[in-house]
């Protein structure tokens, strides 16, 4: 069962093109920069 909705969430992400992904790291990253900055928000 847990396989089975693990290869569903690759399946799902397979067709996530790289740059969007690298995007979305990125912004990840801003965000906790930004939460470092700024720890009351």
């Amino acid at each position: 069962m847990l396989a089975r909705q693990g290869l569903m969430h690759e399946t799902l992400r397979a067709p996530m093109a790289p740059a969007s992904l690298a995007l979305i790291v990125q912004l990840e990253a801003a965000v906790d920069e930004l939460q470092r900055r700024y720890p009351g928000n």
